[in-house]
C-alpha cells in the first residue's frame, strides 16, 4: 500500500477518522461479516443454552421488553478471520503512519449499532461508550 496522500492527513485531522475505500476485497468483507455473524450466534445461543449471560455479551432490555445487543467483547479468540484482519498491514500501515508509531491492539469488540428510531423506548446508560 502506498503512503497516505496529503488529503488523507487533512481528512483525518478534520474528521478524527479516515476512510480507506476498497482496501479489502468483497470476499474479504464477506469473511468478516460471516465471522461477525458467527460470533453473535455463538454468544447469544450459548447464553440461552447454558441459561446464563455470557460476560462477553452486552445486551440491554428496551422499555418495550425487546432486547438489543450493544456489543460483544472480546472476539478475536472466536473469530479467526477478524483476528487475521486485525493484524493486516492494510490497516496497520496507515495507522502507523498517522500515529507516527506502531499500533497495538488494545481491545477488540463487535459493536452493534442497530437503528433505534424511538429513543424513548431505549434507556441509554450513563456509561454508554458507543
Amino acid at each position: 500500500m502506498a503512503r497516505l496522500e496529503a488529503d488523507a492527513y487533512a481528512a483525518f485531522s478534520r474528521d478524527g477518522y479516515l476512510v480507506l475505500p476498497s482496501v479489502f476485497t468483497v470476499a474479504e468483507v464477506a469473511a468478516m461479516r460471516a465471522d461477525a455473524d458467527f460470533v453473535l450466534e455463538l454468544i447469544v445461543n450459548s447464553s440461552l443454552a447454558n441459561q446464563r449471560h455470557s460476560r462477553r455479551l452486552d445486551i440491554r432490555r428496551r422499555r418495550d421488553g425487546t432486547m438489543i445487543v450493544r456489543k460483544i467483547q472480546p472476539i478475536v479468540d472466536l473469530a479467526l478471520a477478524l483476528a487475521r484482519f486485525s493484524n493486516d498491514d492494510r490497516l496497520l500501515r496507515p495507522m502507523a503512519e498517522l500515529m507516527g508509531d506502531e499500533p497495538v491492539l488494545m481491545e477488540e469488540k463487535l459493536n452493534y449499532k442497530q437503528p433505534v428510531p424511538a429513543m424513548d423506548l431505549f434507556d441509554v446508560p450513563a456509561d454508554d461508550d458507543r
